[in-house]
């Protein structure tokens, strides 16, 4: 029977967070400075094979280009190091769920919400092109969300930058089939910013389809499906605001020549087409009254179902103030459970204990509870 790990070098163990066929990722924890940290792992017994050597290649590899890039949306390498033969990497935990985490739990986002997301995972990329680092990973299950609506980059497993060999053959694929460019799906040398640069449009093809306020938009399905990758998986009947057709068509290019070249290119264009989009819910919210929804009582502003004809009232202010605090905690999923506590609440007080019940941690319960209960 395996003795339960206390602590690697400083660190105290204080639970696992995943395990894989290499090694483990556990939650740690640093007493010096009070920080909780992840901490990845690759296994002594997997370093005798050639399979084996190259995943603690990888491994190595991964730290050091983590170390390479300094970016509020990748994920921190605090250190990196060595205890009883079995290799190691302090990582900065995020206390979220991934992004295809988030798709499972979560009916559906803004459009603005959508674009945030897509905007930060672009940037990231951005701050590791700059560093000739290709991802070659990218998908919902490696970006996370931390508390104050920030995605985080990670998992450089098997990305590559220009100073290191790449540890697979031409003509041997590595990555997620669905998330994949084309000349990466068939083992081509030719890889480069484009081709992290194809997945990050799938995903956000992938986001597109879970947009909740599409009634605020043009919408149309792409007039360019049968173009399209069939390896993606795309659900060729999403609808998507047609002022973002082209550049979309543009994004999720087959050849990587008529791609975006870089992610600076693709935050360059996307620039007015949110203007533009902007100009269109600003159009409708001045040309339509709000609408009520009969079956609760409430009309919705945004993402947000606002009261109408309840017991009890919020002040805006307040309201403003809690959607706040909680979009703080929680992040996107705020809107969410607002909407919710407001359509089940019967009492001002009853709102609040519904919010509370939905936070993970004790403290931050009582903590929510004491500032909003009694104003």
């Amino acid at each position: 029977m395996t003795t339960p790990l206390k602590n690697i070098n400083k660190y105290q163990i204080k639970g696992t967070l995943g395990q894989g066929a290499m090694g483990v990722v556990y939650l740690g924890y640093d007493e010096q400075i009070d920080r909780k940290v992840a901490i990845k792992t690759i296994a002594p017994s997997h370093t005798s094979t050639t399979v084996s050597q190259n995943h603690g290649q990888r491994f190595v590899q991964e730290a050091k280009l983590l170390a390479k890039c300094n970016h509020p949306n990748i994920v921190s390498i605090l250190d990196f190091g060595q205890q009883d033969q079995m290799a190691y990497m302090v990582m900065e935990y995020v206390n979220g769920p991934n992004l295809k985490e988030l798709l499972n739990q979560t009916r559906g986002f803004s459009l603005k919400a959508v674009l945030s997301m897509f905007v930060q995972t672009a940037k990231a990329l951005n701050a590791a092109h700059q560093h000739q680092i290709i991802h070659r990973d990218l998908k919902p299950e490696n970006i996370l969300l931390a508390d104050k609506k920030t995605l985080k980059l990670t998992d450089f497993g098997i990305a590559k930058d220009d100073d290191s060999d790449l540890m697979t053959q031409i003509g041997v694929t590595v990555g997620t089939p669905k998330y994949m460019a084309p000349e990466q799906m068939f083992g081509s040398d030719e890889l480069g910013p484009y081709t992290d640069i194809y997945s990050l449009f799938v995903i956000l093809f992938e986001l597109l389809s879970h947009v909740s306020d599409q009634h605020k938009y043009e919408l149309a399905p792409i007039p360019f499906a049968e173009d399209l990758a069939k390896h993606n998986q795309f659900k060729t009947d999403t609808l998507v605001p047609t002022l973002m057709h082209n550049f979309l068509s543009k994004g999720l290019s087959v050849s990587y020549l008529d791609r975006y070249s870089s992610s600076a290119e693709v935050l360059h264009d996307l620039k007015p087409i949110l203007h533009s989009l902007k100009s269109q819910v600003d159009l409708n919210e001045q040309t339509k009254p709000a609408e009520t929804d009969a079956t609760s009582g409430f009309f919705t502003t945004g993402t947000v179902v606002t009261q109408s004809d309840k017991d009890w009232a919020l002040d805006d202010d307040h309201f403003s103030a809690i959607r706040t605090h909680l979009s703080d905690l929680i992040g996107p999923m705020a809107d969410f459970i607002l909407t919710n506590a407001l359509k089940n609440s019967r009492t001002q007080d009853q709102f609040i204990m519904l919010i509370a019940e939905k936070l993970d941690s004790q403290s931050v319960r009582d903590s929510f509870i004491d500032r909003w209960r009694n104003i």
